[in-house]
């Protein structure tokens, strides 16, 4: 059940206008994925830098620089994409992610094998195809918009299949190889995602089968890739560029949270910067926010929180209006139904329009119709009632996170330099993750790690 809602949910994500992908317009496409994913990031450095790696691989394999394109989007999300016109698109993340230079390496060469292989042609067929699957299933009555799940699937062309994906990993290693990168990398990569997963299952930010919004969504489970990758790995000389100096620099100060507008999650609260407005998130919630929408997690609810522009929810026959208060919000409309998700599943739905400090918003949740549903559903309130306004740029506002490289002093220890992390859990996994120290190691004073600081 928690993966049919969740699909759902996360096609409803997916913002962007329909588009009818051709051969010929994939460069439109390109242009609404990097909308949908915050736009261009604005940093020229970054932007020079994952361009500067892609075409020393694409040297190393003898292709045109003209038939790609590097793009950096804003995202907070670790993401990577390709397209069929030969546009790479990384997210900021995903090079802050990344621990060396060797590491954004393997991403990219792993896109590009996409591309290579002829990977981002074969998914224009796949479009149509899923939308009228899914405007078929959605007869079933479910209430949300078609076009909706048409933009979703849209969305979802950048993602591969297995068997796509195992032979992009088992290209990219010799790619990267060639361009003078140690083939390590891919492993360490792939090591340190599969970490990152298990502490997510672990804290309940990513309850186990949910799907996680990142660049290994439609892989093969990770932990198969890395057993697979390890023997690939071994047939390569050791050795090569790591480049860890020069990324530490270039990623020092490089902005890791959402950026400066939009739905952001600090610790029991959610904030949507944009209106001034936040939530307070209930304790059993872990929160996905993505611009104008955030996906709300527990084990037996889906939620998703959406911004809309004025009279959007009017539109969708949600008025919000002034028939009751809740909190900061004014609630219009508020009811509970039995409905179908595309699988044919059957869910109990609470759809919620509200209005405060003149922004709309939807609210749908969620969750199987068992005896606990509607209490499930009622924890809503919650989220509702501990609405409050804050001032932008205020006391109040949840400031940005950013990666801060720093140098190690006599006195720093691993425990010490992870208290200084602005995390919500696991500080010292998570500090040795960022800079791929294993597990009891000592810092040496006079090298560089990174911090994650406010």
């Amino acid at each position: 059940m928690r993966v049919a809602l969740t699909a759902l949910l996360c096609l409803m994500i997916a913002g962007c206008a329909p588009l009818q992908i051709t051969a010929s317009r994939t460069d439109r496409f390109s242009q609404e994925l990097i909308d949908d994913l915050g736009g261009r990031f604005g940093d020229p450095a970054i932007q020079s830098y994952v361009e500067d790696i892609g075409y020393e691989i694409l040297d190393a394999i003898g292709r045109p620089h003209s038939e790609f394109r590097f793009i950096v989007a804003d995202s907070h999300v670790s993401n990577a994409f390709a397209l069929p016109n030969g546009d790479i698109i990384v997210t900021r993340r995903m090079v802050g992610t990344s621990r060396d230079r060797a590491e954004l390496a393997a991403v990219i060469a792993h896109e590009i094998a996409h591309v290579t292989a002829g990977h981002s042609v074969q998914m224009i067929g796949r479009r149509n195809e899923l939308i009228e699957v899914a405007r078929s299933d959605l007869r079933g009555g479910m209430p949300f918009d078609v076009n909706q799940v048409n933009d979703g699937i849209t969305r979802q062309l950048a993602a591969f299949n297995r068997t796509q994906e195992q032979d992009a990993d088992n290209l990219a290693i010799g790619y990267a190889q060639a361009a003078g990168f140690d083939p390590v990398a891919h492993l360490d990569r792939l090591a340190a995602y599969l970490r990152e997963e298990e502490l997510d299952i672990a804290t309940g930010r990513l309850p186990p089968g949910a799907m996680r919004p990142s660049v290994y969504d439609r892989h093969p489970p990770t932990a198969a890739r890395l057993a697979i990758a390890r023997t690939n790995v071994a047939r390569f000389p050791p050795g090569g560029e790591r480049g860890r100096g020069q990324h530490l620099a270039i990623t020092d100060g490089l902005l890791w949270s959402e950026s400066g507008s939009g739905f952001l999650a600090r610790g029991a609260r959610l904030y949507d910067r944009s209106a001034g407005l936040s939530f307070r998130l209930p304790v059993e919630f872990s929160a996905m926010p993505d611009g104008d929408r955030a996906l709300l997690v527990s084990d037996d609810l889906l939620v998703l929180i959406r911004r809309a522009a004025d009279g959007v929810a009017r539109r969708e026959g949600m008025t919000a209006g002034a028939s009751g208060r809740r909190g900061a919000l004014s609630i219009g409309s508020d009811t509970i139904s039995s409905a179908q998700t595309p699988g044919g599943v059957e869910t109990m739905v609470r759809l919620i329009a509200a209005r405060a400090a003149g922004a709309e918003y939807r609210i749908a949740a969620l969750t199987p119709p068992d005896q606990g549903a509607r209490a499930r559903l009622a924890s809503l309130d919650q989220l509702l009632d501990g609405s409050r306004a804050f001032a932008p740029g205020g006391d109040n506002a949840p400031a940005p996170r950013r990666l801060s490289t720093i140098t190690v002093d006599p006195n720093d220890t691993v425990a010490s330099l992870a208290r200084r992390m602005a995390v919500e859990d696991n500080a010292v996994e998570r500090f040795l993750l960022l800079n791929n120290i294993p597990a009891g190691s000592s810092l040496a004073p006079g090298t560089q790690v990174r911090l994650i600081v406010e």
